[in-house]
């Protein structure tokens, strides 16, 4: 891939066409360059990558998102069930603990799915969090099976929780 360069830009010289055109293929993709951000990017818009994504992606997300529903092939371990092949769901999201109990989370894509058997929710605490130690997150089924409560044993704060909800479609 091409890199971009600064080769014959100086103060006090003139501008040549190679300067800005070489930019103009970089961000229009007409020709490969390797290009490395230092510091902030904030992007207004859709972002689609082709390819792949390498290192972590962190921060914060205001909703769940319904991240995959293609139709896959899964192949159990030996001795156990299997209801294949069919959709794997992936629903991820936050939710903040109210003296250690979240809010019924009850999403849509589980509606009249069976807890363990259906569907599988595992969650951590987000960083920053002030319960005391030790402290175990679990996960209770609502009563009738309508959803589920995050809980945290021995908590008294208003934690913040991550969680993920694996389902068969």
């Amino acid at each position: 891939m091409a890199v971009l360069s600064k080769t014959g830009i100086t103060t006090g010289a003139t501008i040549q066409v190679g300067h800005v055109t070489q930019s103009v293929d970089a961000f229009t993709g007409a020709v490969q360059y390797d290009i490395t951000l230092s510091g902030s990017l904030k992007v207004t818009g859709s972002v689609s990558v082709t390819g792949s994504i390498t290192g972590s992606l962190n921060g914060n997300a205001n909703t769940a998102t319904y991240v995959i529903s293609n139709p896959q092939n899964y192949t159990p371990k030996p001795g156990g069930t299997f209801t294949g092949p069919g959709n794997l769901g992936l629903l991820a999201g936050s939710v903040t603990l109210a003296s250690g109990v979240s809010s019924l989370l009850n999403p849509s894509a589980l509606l009249g799915k069976t807890f363990q058997t259906q569907y599988w929710v595992t969650a951590t605490k987000a960083s920053g969090s002030t319960s005391p130690s030790p402290s175990t997150l679990y996960i209770q089924e609502a009563v009738g099976g309508n959803g589920f409560f995050i809980k945290e044993t021995g908590a008294s704060s208003n934690d913040d929780v991550n969680f993920i909800v694996a389902y068969l479609g």
